[in-house]
């Protein structure tokens, strides 16, 4: 009988390499599994007590640890704690009734891997309890044999993240997959001798499931948890931080201009990457647990051949999955929201030629003190200089001109005395003249060092933009820099105020292709003044519940005539409102933010010719935990 460890071993070994990321193989990315086909939430644990191999308690966000050289009521070691990482909603193993086979074996826990995030100053990761047939899932069921490549213990505190890697090769037959719930890790967390007093932040990334036909699944972390330490005197708890999905919108900031800095400098060559600093710069925080993710402008200019550029998190395998596509001598933006590596960067991939590339930074996602929970809107046209609502001074934006837009009190974003910080708009400049390109940036600062729109005369080009608005006026200011042009904005969302949906990134999925699959209904190309719906729960790395919107890269390709692409909540009619602007032959990707339906999908709608849409998911928004 064939064992698991021959069918799976060697090819989750070689998974645990590449941090256990699965994609497909299309030239725009590939799609990952479905999470519902995993499980469904890895959490961390502040309290054990209840949790065993085949159960999980009540989730604690909070333990205290006194430092205090003796071992208090509140701790489970002298200065430290006992925590659990926990597993939930494993689907049963199936054998598919050939036992002898493990070819169609499916669902089970055969592997999993995380990374713990923590500030490596304040706490050590002293101990780990992996296979224990009593504590641990993937141990429970007899005759399981774990192999643990987990980072060593007591861990070294050379970075801020501890890495968990385990898997269980022993043949089905003899000890089936374990499923349901259950402790995946038992961790012992020291304080430091240089720990100080406050309360700090651990969470889990990277999240990866393996079942018994070797598929990788992405589940979610429903939660952050919190450390509290004093000294020489009992600490406690304070206000939980339950989500460091909180947006800090920060005036634009140039943090990478390869051309000359800052930032590495030197053009991207085919197939390399660089890696840039995205925290402690800008006005981003520099401790990089503080800081889930960064939402930048990226500008490629000067670029030798047609290519495309991917951006994703340091320390995790590139994703096949792309956020510009250009050609060579084209100068394309596009705004990207991106998780940040654990030592606070992210990498930058370049497929073909040369090219530069720029980094504005426009705000971050993290921490709740000083942030803003995000409230999606169905798209709403509030300006539009062709016709009206109109900016002032009215009318086309001419060379070296500002205008001034009001951003709050409009299209669904409620008046400035709500709490709005910033708003999210799909910036598109029409009839434009010569090259030029549009700063966005609020109305009480000056004019930044950026760009959020680059263009040339005769094009039609959309770009996501998130700007913070005028602290006193609630307006934002538009700049163009030669030429004349139109410019339309069509307001998606806001931020601020006493409600709203904190921000969850995910590993990039792609949860739509029209040329292969995923399809949307009815599958195919979207034809010419047709709409397609698309599920966009339950799908790559989006959980099945709790999202209010979703944000994907979305890219159309072998257009067979000028269009444009509106995307929009599946319960709504169709907006006056585009998304992405292109001409027959072209391949465009714009960000995308958009409200989903009661029923958790979105609708796509072409407006002439026949065109391929992809989407790749980079996050979701959803209640504060």
């Amino acid at each position: 009988m064939e064992s698991r460890a021959k069918g799976l071993a060697a090819a989750l070994l070689i998974a645990a390499v590449a941090l256990l990321t699965v994609f497909g193989s299309d030239s725009f990315g590939g799609r990952v599994e479905a999470s519902p086909g995993g499980m469904a939430v890895m959490s961390i644990d502040m309290d054990p007590t209840g949790n065993t191999s085949t159960s999980v308690g009540t989730l604690e966000q909070c333990a205290r640890i006194n430092k205090n050289g003796v071992k208090d009521a509140d701790e489970d070691v002298v200065d430290g704690l006992i925590i659990d990482v926990t597993a939930s909603g494993i689907p049963a193993f199936n054998d598919n009734g050939t036992p002898s086979n493990t070819a169609d074996d499916s669902g089970g826990i055969v592997g999993y891997q995380y990374t713990l995030n923590y500030p490596p100053a304040q706490f050590t990761v002293g101990g780990q309890e992996a296979s224990t047939p009593s504590v641990n899932i993937l141990a429970a069921n007899a005759g399981s044999n774990v192999f643990n490549g987990s980072d060593s213990v007591p861990d070294d505190n050379s970075t801020t993240t501890w890495d968990s890697y385990a898997i269980d090769t022993a043949d089905p037959a003899v000890s089936p997959p374990e499923s349901g719930n259950g402790v995946l890790d038992r961790l012992t967390i020291y304080a430091d001798a240089s720990a100080t007093a406050g309360q700090y932040v651990i969470s889990l990334s990277n999240n990866v499931h393996i079942d018994a036909s070797g598929a990788a699944f992405f589940p979610t972390s429903t939660n952050v948890s919190n450390i509290a330490v004093g000294i020489n005197s009992l600490p406690t708890c304070g206000t939980l931080i339950s989500s460091l999905g909180y947006y800090h919108p920060v005036t634009p900031a140039r943090i990478l201009d390869t051309r000359s800095g800052p930032g590495p400098i030197g053009a991207v060559g085919p197939g390399g990457e660089i890696t840039v600093d995205v925290t402690g710069v800008g006005t981003v925080p520099a401790n990089p647990w503080d800081v889930s993710s960064v939402v930048v402008n990226v500008t490629v200019t000067g670029g030798t051949a047609n290519s495309f550029l991917t951006v994703y998190p340091s320390g995790v395998t590139r994703p096949l999955a792309s956020n510009l596509n250009f050609v060579a001598g084209q100068t394309v933006p596009n705004l990207v929201t991106v998780k940040v590596g654990a030592d606070g960067n992210v990498k930058v991939f370049n497929a073909a030629g040369q090219t530069h590339v720029i980094f504005d930074v426009v705000g971050w996602y993290g921490l709740p003190s000083g942030g803003s929970l995000f409230n999606a809107l169905p798209p709403a046209r509030i300006l539009d200089t062709r016709s009206s609502p109109q900016g002032s001074p009215p009318g086309k934006l001419n060379a070296g001109s500002t205008m001034s837009v009001q951003a709050t009190g409009v299209g669904g974003v409620p008046p400035l005395a709500f709490g709005v910080t910033a708003v999210v708009v799909n910036a598109t400049v029409t009839e434009t003249t010569v090259p030029s390109y549009l700063t966005v940036y609020p109305t009480d600062v000056t004019r930044p060092n950026a760009s959020n729109l680059n263009f040339v005369g005769g094009q039609t080009v959309p770009n996501l933009v998130a700007v913070k608005v005028g602290a006193s006026d609630g307006r934002v200011n538009v700049y163009n820099a030669a030429g004349s042009t139109h410019v339309i904005f069509d307001v998606v969302g806001w931020y601020g105020g006493a409600s709203g949906d904190v921000f969850n990134p995910v590993t990039p999925a792609r949860v739509l292709d029209t040329r292969t699959s995923p399809q949307g209904t009815p599958p195919g190309a979207v034809g010419n003044n047709s709409q397609i719906t698309v599920d966009v729960t339950g799908v790559g790395s989006l959980p099945t519940a709790g999202v209010s919107a979703v944000v994907v890269n979305t890219t159309v390709t072998s257009p067979t005539a000028p269009s444009y692409l509106t995307v929009f909540p599946s319960d709504v009619s169709p907006p006056t409102a585009s998304n992405l602007n292109f001409v027959a032959g072209q391949t465009v990707p714009n960000l995308v933010i958009v409200k989903t339906g009661a029923d958790g999908n979105v609708k796509v709608y072409n407006a002439a010719g026949q065109v391929h849409v992809i989407f790749d998911a980079v996050g979701f928004f959803g209640p504060v935990p």
